[in-house]
């Protein structure tokens, strides 16, 4: 499987918690923070509510233990 290069697209919040999750060995909590703004610098748009709410619960589904 190919690294993440990116946050968008099927795999990017799944892996990288799992990823964040590992990497911690599990031991510290997982703080979750989903995009809610825009940066034309980096070519970012505001997610709409259908989007924001799929980036929560992808996040919960991961098993994060807090959501900002």
């Amino acid at each position: 499987m190919p690294p993440v290069d990116s946050f968008v697209g099927e795999r990017g919040i799944a892996e990288t918690l799992t990823l964040a999750r590992a990497e911690n060995g599990e031991e510290k909590p997982l703080w979750w923070y989903a995009q809610a703004f825009a940066s034309p610098m980096l070519d970012w748009f505001l997610p709409n509510p259908g989007q924001a709410r799929c980036m929560l619960y992808a996040g919960l589904v991961q098993g994060v233990s807090a959501v900002f």
